[in-house]
């Protein structure tokens, strides 16, 4: 049962630690606690302890354990390369960053102190009178142990939003609560339900940067105001902030990165991943002529090329614009340096061989690259679904541009080409006595009315809620796109 508990304890801090890809922030394991100590909790509590509850606490009166993954994007060298081998005087649910790992068992002080989950939540259920939080692991997420009188192992159950849904007992015991916690690694993630036993599978699966030689770099981060779109950059300066809001979970490092639509701005060090080398955006980015030709060739090469580099999650509307599809800026910026009004034609020509293919709808499986930023990742796109993407991509390109006349800048061939793309999806949409076209909330309602006459004049800069000056540093925008989920 619990006896060996601290035993196993160590064997997973020892493997914790040999692996280079866990940092281990604190640890601390209590004395045993006494008969005494023992004796002080039953007179609080009115009740013999619980004989597994009392054979834990005979060997570790307390513990902390707390371990972060270095791959994580809020990880911070400076916060987290370092170990604390002292009792943290915080929740370690608390410390500043993320931790992937997490154990906190209060010392039978602590215990004595802690008001029952009825007193609580002001509840008449009967069995939360005898119940306590045991441990924290998260905000608002509990491990909560009932102490039936004459019980050897207690139940133990998972609360979430702070104690506001408490599961009745009678699904795992102390032990087995205890035992699952070791055997998935303390991880946050897999609290009472099964998970892997593997630490890998515990722990992202990402090519790390190296810092040293990240000036001059290509790399690509999430973009959260531009729909969470993958973009890519080139790497110009790394700089330390000399303040930082207190709920920043990031390291104190940001990188100064330029994107592919020219704006600078400032992206925390493990949020940017390294450049694909297999990324087709960079060939065909430094080629326009090539990319020229792929967007003007056969449908099934181009879309082999161009699925793969974004995944296609959001749509979000820009200021005095309509909402755009996040993967319209991947293609906006790969057309970046192409002389903008032929990349625009070749869009066009893309678009209407897309959209005419007579498997248009059919879903094509994508070959996604093994490190791309985003997880998990649909298996599957159409011809379709890429068609709509490059015309709000050729929108994007236009409202840069700024033409007087969208028909006169595209050419009268593109422009009669671009006119029966967007009558055919018009043609096609299943709801009834609904005209895309008109709809100038979306991109093809957009196109159309600057076909029309109307000018392109929506503003394709991004509007970030977080600046540099927040920082100590220039009035930039900051991004600070992080995946909180399980790996």
């Amino acid at each position: 049962m619990l006896e060996g508990f601290v035993h196993r304890l160590k064997l997973v801090v020892d493997a914790l630690m040999s692996h280079p890809q866990v940092r281990l922030t604190h640890l601390w394991i209590g004395p045993g606690a006494s008969d005494h100590e023992l004796e002080r909790l039953e007179a609080a509590w009115g009740d013999p302890l619980p004989a597994e509850l009392a054979a834990l606490y005979r060997q570790a009166n307390g513990v902390q354990l707390r371990w972060v993954d270095a791959a994580h994007e809020t990880h911070d060298p400076a916060r987290d390369d370092r170990m604390s081998f002292g009792r943290a005087p915080s929740p370690l649910w608390a410390l500043a960053g993320f931790a992937s790992g997490l154990l906190e068992l209060p010392t039978l002080d602590e215990l004595a102190e802690r008001d029952t989950v009825a007193s609580i939540t002001e509840s008449d259920d009967p069995a939360h009178a005898q119940a306590f939080v045991l441990e924290s692991f998260g905000e608002g997420q509990d491990a909560v142990i009932y102490l039936d009188r004459g019980v050897r192992d207690p139940w133990v159950t998972i609360a979430s939003d702070h104690l506001a849904d408490v599961p009745p007992p009678g699904e795992r015991t102390l032990s087995g609560h205890l035992d699952g916690v070791l055997s998935t690694w303390c991880s946050v993630w897999h609290r009472g339900e099964p998970g892997p036993r593997r630490l890998d599978d515990l722990l992202r699966r990402r090519r790390a940067v190296d810092l040293t030689r990240l000036f001059g770099q290509r790399a690509r981060y999430v973009d959260e105001h531009r729909a969470h779109a993958v973009m890519r950059g080139r790497v110009l300066n790394l700089v330390e902030v000399t303040r930082a809001p207190e709920w920043w979970f990031f390291a104190r490092t940001l990188a100064e990165v330029e994107d592919d639509l020219g704006e600078t701005l400032y992206v925390p060090i493990r949020c940017l991943y390294p450049a694909d080398p297999d990324d087709p955006y960079e060939r065909l980015r430094c080629d326009p002529a090539g990319l020229v030709a792929r967007l003007e060739g056969p449908p099934e090469p181009l879309f082999r090329e161009l699925a793969p580099m974004a995944d296609g999650r959001h749509f979000v509307g820009v200021h005095g614009g309509p909402a755009l599809a996040d993967t319209a800026w991947v293609y906006a910026a790969l057309c970046s340096l192409a002389p903008a009004d032929r990349a625009a034609r070749a869009l066009v020509v893309a678009v209407d061989q897309l959209l005419r293919d007579e498997g248009v709808y059919r879903e094509r499986p994508v070959a996604w690259s093994p490190d791309h930023p985003r997880r998990p990742l649909r298996a599957t796109k159409t011809f379709g679904e890429l068609a709509r993407a490059l015309l709000d991509a050729l929108l994007i390109l236009a409202a840069r541009a700024r033409p007087s006349s969208l028909s006169a800048w595209l050419g009268a061939s593109a422009a009669t080409r671009l006119r029966g793309a967007l009558s055919l999806l018009a043609s096609r949409d299943p709801l009834r006595g609904y005209d895309p076209r008109k709809d100038t909330s979306k991109g093809i309602g957009a196109l159309w009315r600057a076909l029309e006459g109307a000018p392109v004049g929506f503003d394709t800069s991004a509007r970030g809620t977080l600046s540099g000056e927040r920082f100590g540093l220039a009035d930039r925008r900051v991004v600070k796109a992080a995946d909180y989920s399980a790996p």
